[in-house]
């Protein structure tokens, strides 16, 4: 693809002396072999000239019959035509370079004796004008490709300028600024300076609101001014964007249309000043109440744990075991060996305090804690703690744990021979895909390998057989039915659908696409899937608890 500077020039020349014309057609033909030269010998004729041919550029005369230079460029600008002009004249008169400046003229340059060191200026002006004009052309059709996509895509997102918040945050003292913003006093000053510069239509449903205008509108009123939210924004985004973290996640509930609905947002900034902060925002509340009414199944978790191939332990808040059902394939304890202990003798020394930490969190946070722990017989164990909540209290706490030494082992072994990647596509929690109407990809971003197994360049280059041919048979006639519909009826692609990895086994996944028109109205999909695997395996688990 050329570029800016690489592409041919095309210039309409208007002058009345004719010889002139000629004597620059032979010197750009000389010494510009980009330019492509088109003389006109009258004004008049220029106007229909450039209504049926496209310019890159306008060189004329002042001084003519008919239309002189400045009446010709007034009349272009009077149509909306803003083609580069620049006006080239032996009438070296100062007014006139400044009227021809104020209409509109991109430069003036004089005649002179000369002659070569005249058409040294008039070429660098004429590349300087195309390349000027051919920038802001690209910036705007950037600019719209932009505001088409973030409008298209099926995710929620908005973005906000939070550059008055910041102005605000660097006028307190280092020493006292996270103290101050916590208060409620700062807290309420920074809402009335939240303000959306975009926000798509997706998240304008989601929220409640009627359109753009009315979420611009009521948004402080309807959203930030409800119990909690802007307190939760300071701890969850403003703290952690002041210790310099980018790319931060928020959890929290709103009250949407008197229903209660949980959202994780994830929020990344765009500049330093923060002028543009990007928040992407997800409905989690399904997952909120299938993860609630999993907590409450008392009696029904006693039925399922006893079948479990993973280890289960309920203890008080004190750490003290009350009961246990231990991994019995791979577990060298037997649940009598630990009730009545506390759970931290069963983390080794170096994790003793990292297993109090995550208890800590979990009475503190209310919420599941995940993490690996190295226990005291040199084991891995992928360790989820869980509080059960009764009342809004927590009165004890539940454990699944799961020995993962030789995954971890084969994990580690993995992750020292993998490329990191840092791009933005990756920063998000999707994989982004592009692909023509036939199926085939021509992009996907790098951690699809993480999910799928196969490398980008892998997917790219096998065709549709890659994708397509290994979805599910139960699914594959439902995904190409809905991937068609895309480009037949507009409709959004959002299906879930089992795929087969790499390494042979299943997986689902949660794909979503719309239609986008690229460059000559070639039609294309834009699309992001995300891993669900995990959610269905606890959908099924749940299921099995009813």
């Amino acid at each position: 693809m050329n570029t800016t500077l690489e592409k041919k020039i095309k210039i309409l020349h208007i002058d009345d002396e004719e010889n002139f014309l000629e004597i620059t057609n032979l010197f750009f033909k000389k010494k510009e072999k980009r330019f492509i030269h088109v003389p006109c010998n009258e004004s008049t004729k220029a106007i229909q000239m450039i209504s049926q041919q496209t310019f890159d550029v306008v060189v004329c005369d002042y001084e003519m019959p008919h239309l002189n230079g400045l009446q010709l460029l007034e009349q272009l600008r009077k149509k909306g035509n803003f083609i580069p002009f620049i006006i080239f004249t032996g009438r070296g008169r100062e007014e006139i370079a400044i009227k021809a400046l104020n209409q509109g003229a991109d430069f003036y340059v004089n005649k002179g004796t000369d002659i070569i060191s005249q058409y040294k200026e008039l070429c660098h002006f004429v590349k300087l004008a195309v390349e000027k004009e051919r920038m802001k052309r690209a910036l705007t059709e950037s600019e719209l490709r932009f505001r088409h996509i973030f409008q298209k895509t099926p995710f929620a997102q908005y973005i906000r300028n939070h550059s008055e918040i910041k102005k605000e945050l660097d006028a307190i003292e280092p020493e006292n600024r996270i103290e101050t913003i916590k208060t409620t006093t700062f807290q309420q000053k920074i809402t009335s300076k939240w303000k959306t510069v975009e926000v798509n239509d997706v998240l304008v449903k989601m929220l409640g609101f009627k359109n753009k205008d009315d979420f611009i509108a009521n948004f402080t009123s309807q959203i930030l001014n409800q119990k909690g939210i802007i307190a939760n924004y300071v701890n969850d985004v403003l703290i952690p964007m002041l210790n310099g973290e980018t790319f931060v996640t928020s959890h929290y509930s709103l009250e949407i249309k008197g229903e209660q609905r949980w959202f994780e947002s994830t929020v990344s900034i765009a500049d330093p000043e923060w002028s543009e902060v990007f928040i992407h925002v997800n409905d989690i509340t399904d997952l909120v109440k299938r993860e609630t009414a999993l907590k409450r199944s008392e009696e029904e978790y006693r039925r399922l744990v006893k079948n479990l191939p993973v280890g289960v332990t309920r203890m008080n808040l004190d750490g003290i075991i009350k009961f246990a059902h231990l991994d019995f394939e791979r577990s060298t304890l037997k649940a009598e060996d630990v009730i009545g202990k506390s759970v931290f003798t069963l983390a080794h020394s170096t994790h003793k305090e990292k297993l109090k930490s995550m208890f800590n969190r979990v009475i503190k946070e209310k919420k599941t804690i995940r993490e690996e722990i190295f226990t005291f017989n040199d084991s891995w164990t992928d360790l989820r703690l869980i509080p059960i909540i009764k009342d809004g209290e927590i009165i004890e706490i539940m454990s699944i744990h799961e020995i993962i030494t030789q995954e971890k082992e084969a994990r580690e072994a993995l992750k020292n021979s993998e490329t990191k990647y840092q791009t933005l596509v990756e920063n998000l929690p999707v994989v982004s895909w592009k692909s023509t109407i036939d199926g085939k990809t021509t992009f996907i971003s790098s951690n699809v390998e993480q999910i799928y197994g196969y490398t980008p360049e892998e997917i790219i280059n096998a065709g549709e057989e890659l994708w397509f041919g290994r979805i599910h048979p139960d699914d594959k006639e439902n995904v190409i039915k809905h991937y068609q519909s895309i480009f037949n009826s507009e409709k959004i692609f959002d299906v879930e659908y089992r795929i087969k990895r790499k390494d042979g086994h299943w997986i689902w996944i949660h794909d979503k696409a719309i239609r986008v028109f690229e460059e000559n109205n070639k039609v294309v999909a834009y699309g992001v899937f995300e891993d669900i695997t995990d959610i269905r395996k606890s959908e099924k688990k749940y299921i099995r608890t009813l």
